[in-house]
């Protein structure tokens, strides 16, 4: 047999017994799109139809940052006790030396295009959240286990297991905006979100505009990072 005939049929062969070792194994879980860095809220429903943010005065002011380093989502609101801290009342733009920034720590998991996230304080180690593929999009329970209703919660506990509610949010891509998503439900009180089937529409920002949440250039009170060092999306 030619030597170049006999490799060629070499060659072959492990081609052919590569695909029978890999036909058994299951690829990892994806996700529907990359979250690391800064979202800004461009519009909202919190039950009585959608509406935009008002950018005069709120542009910007209704933010998420993911560091998926950390699995840790970080929210941002920027108002007064006066006004709110809610994207149809807040004065953020309007008044910069009476408002500040409010923001909440969640630790998450994400598969394709479901989210589950519990909080934590600002500074903790954040918690582990094991994804529970059973889990339904806009329910909610105890972190750890089954609330009376049966809704199921994050799975195994970890070094640093869950103890608070956990939130199962669902994210859907709007195909006309370019890295825009539909984020169906964030967490209770996100927001002014009651964490069962408001939307918010959030867009895609430059991954320092988080920064200001932390050193705010017109002089806000700023918000502890969730996790030590972090400074921007």
């Amino acid at each position: 047999m030619h030597p170049r005939t006999t490799f060629s049929h070499l060659i072959a062969i492990l081609v052919a017994v590569s695909a029978i070792s890999g036909c058994g194994k299951d690829e990892p879980p994806g996700k529907l799109f990359d979250e690391q860095g800064a979202w800004s809220v461009v519009q909202y429903d919190l039950g009585d139809g959608p509406k935009d943010v008002m950018t005069m005065t709120r542009a910007n002011a209704f933010m998420l940052s993911f560091d998926t380093e950390n699995s840790v989502m970080t929210t941002a609101a920027c108002g007064d006790e006066m006004s709110g801290y809610l994207p149809s009342d807040s004065a953020c733009r309007l008044s910069p030396t009476t408002t500040d920034w409010q923001c909440s720590c969640y630790a998450y998991a994400f598969q394709e295009d479901v989210m589950q996230m519990t909080p934590f304080d600002a500074g903790s180690t954040p918690p582990e959240v094991e994804f529970d593929p059973d889990l339904i999009p806009g329910q909610s329970g105890e972190a750890g286990g089954m609330d009376e209703s049966g809704t199921g919660t994050s799975g195994e506990s970890g070094a640093n297991p869950p103890a608070g509610p956990l939130t199962v949010l669902r994210i859907t891509a709007i195909p006309e905006r370019m890295d825009t998503y539909d984020f169906t439900p964030l967490p209770s009180g996100v927001f002014g979100g009651n964490g069962a089937d408001n939307h918010f529409i959030l867009e895609a920002r430059s991954t320092t505009l988080f920064s200001e949440v932390y050193d705010d250039p017109e002089g806000r009170p700023p918000c502890v990072p969730c996790v030590p060092g972090q400074t921007g999306g």
